[in-house]
C-alpha cells in the first residue's frame, strides 16, 4: 500500500445555497466543515494544496504546525504555499519557498528525467520532504515514514541563514485507535494519519489530524485533507466526503524532543540508500586513534527500535560536552567517521557525507564542513575533518581549509 496523490483528481468548487460541493471525477460530494462540539487544536496550519504527493504535503503541514510551536524545523515561510501552481509544473520558480521544501526542483527534475508525471527522490542528495520520505511519482510507502519524519526534522538546510534542525521522535502505530488519537489531540499535538480506501480500490492517502468530535456517540476526526479544502470533519471508519470512503488505518505520532540542547554539540547529515549497516563516530584527534570519540549510530538498532532498510541519516544535538573544557581552552581537531559494513543482503549500497557541524552555546558559533559530498566506500571508512578549529571568537566567517566558522542563529517566531 502506498499513499498516492488522489488530490490530482480535484476539478472545481461549487457553492450552492451555502453548501460547498466538490466535483471529483463523475461524483459530486458535499464538503463537511467541523460541526458543533468539535475539539480542535488551538492553532492549525492552512490546508496545503496537494504538491507532488499527499504524504510530503501532509508532513509539510505537520512541520508547519511545529514551527508555530517554536520548533523551527521548516526552512523558509511555511505559510507561503501558493495554490495557483499545477503540481505537474516544470517551471523551477514554482518549486521555491515552502513548495520547494515539500518537493523541490531537484525532486521534480528527477521525475522529468524518468518520464514521470511528478517527482522522484532518486539520484540526488535530499533537499525536500518528498526526498526524505522517498516519494516517487507522488507515492510514498508507510514503511519509511517514522524515520523520514525524524530525519527531515533534524535536517539543517544550509541554503538558509537560519538553523532549522530539531530533534523529533516519531512512532508508527499500525493499529491506531480512535481513543488513542483523541488522547494525542488532548495532549496538544496533531497526528500524521494514513487512510485506506474501503470502496474496493487500493488507494491510500495521508492527511493531518488536528481535532475530533465525539459528541452524541460520533467518532469523527478533524483534518486537513492536503487538497486545500480547509478544515473538514470525517468519520473515523468510513468517511462520506469522497468516493474512496477512506477509513483511518494507521498513524505516526510525532513529538518534539524537549531535553536541553548540549552546550557543545554535533550535527551530521548523510545521504545513503542503506543506513541500516552504517556505523558513525564523532570524535577529536586522529580518527584511527582518537583523543575522544562517541559512536552516534550503530547499524540498524537505535534505542531499541529498528531502522532496517532505512535510507539517509541526519542527527542533531549530539552531546559533545565531554570535551567542552578542552574546546574552551584551545584548538580541537574534529572528525566524522562513517563505516559501511555492507550488510544489505550482499547487495552494494552507496552514499555520501553531506554535512558535519560543531555547535557551541546552543547555536551561537557554528563550525561546519565546507567541502563537497564525500563518498562512503564499503572498502574503507569515510572521514571528514574540520581541521584545527579555534576556540570561540567574535567572527562572522573564517575559511579553514575544508571547514568554516560562522555565526548562524535559530529562527525565532515573532
Amino acid at each position: 500500500m502506498t499513499e498516492k496523490g488522489v488530490g490530482a483528481r480535484v476539478v472545481s468548487f461549487i457553492v450552492i445555497f451555502f453548501i460547498v460541493l466538490l466535483v471529483a471525477g463523475n461524483q459530486v460530494i458535499a464538503l463537511n466543515p467541523p460541526t458543533a462540539g468539535a475539539v480542535i487544536l488551538s492553532h492549525t496550519p492552512e490546508d496545503y494544496n496537494w504538491w507532488n504527493g499527499c504524504s510530503p504535503t501532509a508532513a509539510g503541514m505537520l512541520f508547519g504546525w511545529w514551527e508555530e510551536e517554536g520548533h523551527d524545523a521548516f526552512p523558509g515561510n511555511h505559510r507561503n504555499v501558493p495554490s495557483t501552481y499545477n503540481s505537474t509544473s516544470t517551471n523551477p520558480a514554482h518549486y521555491e519557498d515552502a513548495r520547494g521544501i515539500i518537493a523541490g526542483w531537484a525532486h521534480k527534475q528527477e521525475g522529468i528525467n524518468q518520464g514521470l508525471s511528478y517527482g522522484s527522490h532518486d539520484n540526488h542528495i535530499p533537499d525536500s520532504i518528498a526526498d526524505f520520505m522517498l516519494t516517487h511519482n507522488s507515492s510514498t510507502s508507510p514503511h519509511w515514514m517514522p524515520h523520514s519524519l525524524e530525519t527531515f526534522g533534524a535536517w539543517d538546510d544550509r541554503r538558509t541563514s537560519e538553523i532549522e534542525s530539531r530533534s523529533f521522535r516519531a512512532v508508527k502505530d499500525y493499529s491506531l485507535t480512535y481513543s488513542k488519537y483523541c488522547n494525542q489531540i488532548d495532549a496538544g499535538r496533531p497526528v500524521f494519519l494514513g487512510l485506506t480506501a474501503t470502496n474496493g480500490s487500493s488507494m491510500g492517502h495521508s492527511v493531518l489530524g488536528v481535532g475530533y468530535n465525539n459528541t452524541d456517540g460520533k467518532q469523527s476526526y478533524i483534518l486537513n485533507t492536503t487538497w486545500g479544502w480547509g478544515l473538514q470533519e470525517w468519520d473515523w471508519v468510513e468517511e462520506q466526503q469522497t468516493s474512496y470512503r477512506f477509513e483511518v488505518s494507521r498513524g505516526v505520532l510525532v513529538n518534539a524532543v524537549t531535553t536541553p540542547v548540549p552546550e557543545l554539540s554535533a550535527y551530521l547529515s548523510i545521504a545513503h540508500d542503506w543506513a541500516g549497516d552504517l556505523t558513525v563516530v564523532v570524535g577529536v584527534g586522529d580518527p584511527d586513534n582518537p583523543d575522544w570519540s562517541t559512536t552516534v549510530w550503530i547499524g540498524e538498532d537505535r534505542g531499541g527500535y529498528k531502522v532496517f532498510n532505512q535510507t539517509n541519516l541526519v542527527l542533531t544535538d549530539i552531546d559533545c560536552t565531554a570535551v567542552l573544557d578542552d574546546y574552551l581552552a584551545g584548538d580541537l581537531e574534529w572528525f566524522l567517521k562513517v563505516t559501511d559494513d555492507n550488510n544489505q543482503g550482499g547487495t552494494s549500497d552507496a552514499g555520501f557525507i553531506v554535512d558535519f557541524q560543531i555547535r557551541h552555546n546552543f547555536d551561537e558559533f557554528i563550525t561546519f564542513y565546507g567541502g563537497g559530498p564525500v563518498a562512503i566506500d564499503e572498502s574503507a571508512p569515510a572521514c571528514v575533518s574540520l581541521g584545527t578549529v579555534p576556540e570561540p571568537a567574535t567572527i562572522s566567517l573564517l575559511i579553514l581549509g575544508g571547514s568554516a566558522l560562522l555565526t548562524r542563529r535559530r529562527r525565532r517566531n515573532g
